[in-house]
Order: C-alpha cells, then structure tokens, then sequence
C-alpha cells in the first residue's frame, strides 16, 4: 500500500453521537497499534481527495454510508512525528453520525462510545488527542 499512497498522508475521521465520541480498538491481524484504541483511519492514496478517501475508510471501517452522517467537517490538518521519527500529515475530519450501531472489519476486533476519551480508561493510540482537538 506505501507504493501507491501519498507519502506519510493519512485520514482520521473522529464519528461523534449524541455528544459521545466512537473508539475503535486496533484488532490482532493489524500490523500497528494492536489492541490500541482510536479513531477511523487510513493511509491517503495519491491523488485522492482527503474528503473522498475519509468517507471511503468510513463505509469501510464501520459499515456506514454518506447517507448516515448527519455532517461532516474537515478539522485542522495535522504534521506529526511517530514514535520512530516520521512525519506524517493527518487530514482530520469529523462525522456525526445518526445512529451509534455500527458494523465494524477486520481491523477492529470492538467499538465502544465514551464521553471523553480521558475518562474511557482505554490504552489509546499517542496521536488520538492531537486528531480530537484538531476536530473540536
């Protein structure tokens, strides 16, 4: 896939419900963040509009459709340094959805809807809160 993506671009889309905020947890057949909590995500393949490919990783990730977001935002873009020193721009969206049932892929092996992500008691991805206040 880093063949055909915009070099260290990705989407993070942040699904809101009812003033509570959609946690995704990374599942075993991931290759990064296992069992790590966070957000819809995904690597930005060149030439793709982040808008476009953000509803993409959406219907894919959760099983929801344009049709199901009440709106959708984009929030600040993000340059951020991962734990091994690569950049990465980060198109940061925020979606709030209609309904809180979602239908998750094998990238997820659970969702949970928390108030805040400090009070979930979850063990998060380091980049979450960064992606959170960009879309707040």
């Amino acid at each position: 896939m880093a063949g055909d993506s915009l070099d260290d671009a990705v989407v993070a889309v942040v699904l809101t419900h009812a003033g509570r905020i959609c946690l995704l947890r990374r599942s075993s057949r991931v290759e990064y963040d296992r069992g790590r909590w966070h957000c819809v995500t995904g690597y930005l393949p060149r030439g793709r509009e982040p808008l476009v490919h953000a509803l993409t990783e959406l219907r894919e990730e959760t099983g929801l459709l344009e049709c199901d977001l009440a709106s959708i935002e984009a929030g600040r873009t993000l340059s951020l340094v991962d734990e091994s020193g690569r950049r990465w721009t980060v198109f940061t969206f925020r979606g709030e959805v209609s309904t809180a049932q979602i239908q998750i892929n094998w990238e997820h092996d659970a969702y949970i809807w928390v108030t805040s992500v400090e009070h979930a008691e979850r063990d998060v991805v380091p980049w979450l809160g960064n992606v959170l206040e960009a879309v707040a």
